[in-house]
């Protein structure tokens, strides 16, 4: 069988990217394996190896998009598999999309990083400032590339979000890696973004719409119970952030283990977040379903 142009390529740039974590996980072990230099032109076409892993797999699925079986019936993560009934728990297929997923992971990290800034406070364990800021800004880049959420709203999954994601996400690396270098910047960054961000969703929220104005409904809707829980968690999940970029402007003002408090605040909320949009998401596929 002929193998075509686009598949060739994108062999070689899974080969390149496996012997590329290989030998780096060799430095990585053995730290006499290779020079510092040796190592940083290693890492940067580690780098390079995605970026072209990343076109030949866009390539691929542009050339070869999937296909569903016909007469199968529309597929969603949230069936149940009858055939896994033998099967562990543990080993059968999540039933996770990737916005609660994503919430998920960063629930973890607002949780823990939390939860570390308590014994940091007390002089138990080394801080890191920088550290904190590029993890932060890290975070705010998988959210821009993954899902099109930036702190200022919802946007399309375009070229310019997704530019913008890879900008926040060296600003990150840069400054877990060279201290001092860009801490103020990134802080102001990081406060006006989110303060902005929590401003917006309560404009959006509660500011009368003309439209709305303009044509009263002439019926009451009615909200499910669960709709209302998810607009409840998101305002107390702006709010807090609100509270956080406070925190990020007035760092003299705000003490450390406050700034501890909101981020495992944050952190928790976005479990409860995470839930509810899995209830709903798998509440609308059960909808779809009954009618078609």
């Amino acid at each position: 069988m002929k193998t075509s142009g686009i598949l060739q390529q994108l062999t070689v740039a899974c080969g390149l990217v496996y012997a590329l974590a290989i030998v780096l996980g060799l430095i990585t072990l053995f730290s006499g394996f290779a020079t510092d230099p040796q190592t940083a032109v290693l890492l940067i076409i580690y780098g390079m190896s995605f970026f072209y892993l990343s076109w030949c797999i866009r390539k691929v699925a542009g050339t070869y998009p999937s296909q569903e079986p016909s007469g199968s019936g529309p597929r969603t993560p949230y069936s149940d598999n009858t055939g896994s009934k033998g099967r562990f728990r543990l080993f059968r297929e999540a039933s996770l999309s990737l916005s609660p997923a994503i919430l998920i992971l960063l629930g973890i990290l607002f949780t823990f990083l939390g939860l570390l800034l308590f014994p940091v406070s007390l002089g138990m364990l080394p801080f890191s400032p920088d550290g904190q800021l590029g993890l932060l800004l890290t975070i705010t880049a998988i959210q821009i590339m993954a899902l099109g959420e930036t702190p200022l709203g919802q946007f399309k999954r375009s070229l310019l979000t997704i530019i913008v994601g890879i900008v926040f996400a060296a600003l990150g690396v840069v400054s877990c890696i060279v201290p001092g270098m860009l801490t103020g910047m990134i802080q102001i960054l990081l406060g006006l973004l989110n303060i902005m961000g929590g401003a917006a969703f309560f404009m959006k929220r509660f500011l009368p719409k003309p439209h709305g104005i303009r044509t009263p409904s002439e019926a009451p809707i009615v909200v499910p119970p669960i709709v209302r829980k998810l607009a409840g968690t998101q305002m107390v999940l702006n709010s807090v952030i609100i509270a956080f970029g406070i925190s990020m402007l007035l760092p003299g003002l705000v003490s450390l283990p406050l700034i501890a408090g909101i981020l495992v605040i944050n952190g928790l909320v976005l479990f409860i977040l995470a839930s509810l949009m899995q209830k709903v998401t798998r509440m609308q596929a059960s909808a779809e379903q009954q009618v078609i």
